[in-house]
């Protein structure tokens, strides 16, 4: 199975290292693609890169984790995201559920809980690709129609040719 991208977007000087280096992320089947110690430089390195899964902290030089957020959204709509921050307010938790946060994640961070999120999180990932996978191909030019769509057709056909 191909590892998972990971990209971390943190200011902080210490808590950076310790996700890079405290967390056993091949274990996890992970492999950290790049980090950014800001939202605009993290905000280019996602878009570069296309991760997985973004770790990212609300307030940061430049522009913070949710505007980044909110501005890559539309291109990565099915990356993962997990928010780790000190602030606990529910304007900032209010936005990031708008935006499809997976989870939110206050600091001090607790590496089993950081552990579970990312877990759950690369499992939801692959449960979405995997029923997306199994879903029938449409042939070319083909518009989806769905049952509700097909049922008062099918009702008028068989009305008519009684």
């Amino acid at each position: 199975m191909v590892a998972a991208k990971v990209v971390i977007v943190e200011d902080n000087p210490v808590t950076l290292p310790s996700l890079i280096q405290t967390i056993d992320w091949q274990a996890l089947n992970c492999e950290i693609a790049g980090y950014a110690s800001d939202g605009e430089s993290g905000r280019e390195l996602i878009l570069s890169v296309r991760p997985d899964l973004l770790l990212a902290d609300i307030f940061m030089p430049q522009i913070d984790g949710l505007q980044m957020l909110e501005e890559v959204r539309q291109e990565l709509p099915d990356m993962k995201v997990i928010i780790i921050t000190g602030y606990e307010r529910f304007q900032y938790a209010s936005r990031a559920i708008k935006l499809s946060v997976f989870d939110y994640i206050l600091k001090p961070i607790r590496n089993e809980e950081l552990i579970q999120s990312v877990q759950r999180a690369l499992q939801e990932a692959r449960d979405a690709f995997s029923a997306q996978a199994s879903q029938p191909a449409l042939a070319p030019g083909a518009d989806a129609v769905s049952v509700d769509q097909l049922l008062p057709r099918w009702a008028e056909r068989a009305s008519n040719a009684g």
